[in-house]
């Protein structure tokens, strides 16, 4: 048996095992209360007469204790934030710097699944 993959973000994320033709395409669909890096809004100076804000990033929300034979497909920021620097080796991430494109029916040039995972 593989190991275990839990998509903790919002999106979709589609993952193809090699660039062989036939090679398969993953398919693990979003979640409903992803892991997310907690934020405080406070106020900063203004921007040419408009509004500006600083966020202030905290602990990780909704993020599941280490699981045997388990990885947690995260965002970057919470990858990058609370992966293996501090004790966590299973968090991944999609490789968005090897995908394939599509466009979207907005219009918008959207990843369609990239090649293979990131570590954190």
């Amino acid at each position: 048996m593989g190991t275990r993959l839990v998509n903790l973000t919002p999106l979709t994320v589609r993952i193809k095992a090699s660039k062989e033709p036939d090679a398969p395409i993953i398919t693990l669909e979003g979640c409903a209360t992803p892991a997310k890096l907690s934020v405080t809004v406070m106020e900063a100076d203004s921007v040419n007469g408009m509004r500006a804000v600083r966020n202030v990033f905290g602990p990780v929300e909704n993020l599941p204790d280490p699981c045997e034979n388990t990885l947690f497909i995260v965002t970057l920021p919470v990858g990058e934030r609370f992966g293996c620097r501090h004790g966590r080796e299973d968090m991944i991430g999609p490789n968005t710097n090897d995908a394939e494109y599509i466009v979207n029916e907005k219009g918008a040039r959207v990843i369609d699944y990239c090649y293979g995972w990131v570590r954190y």
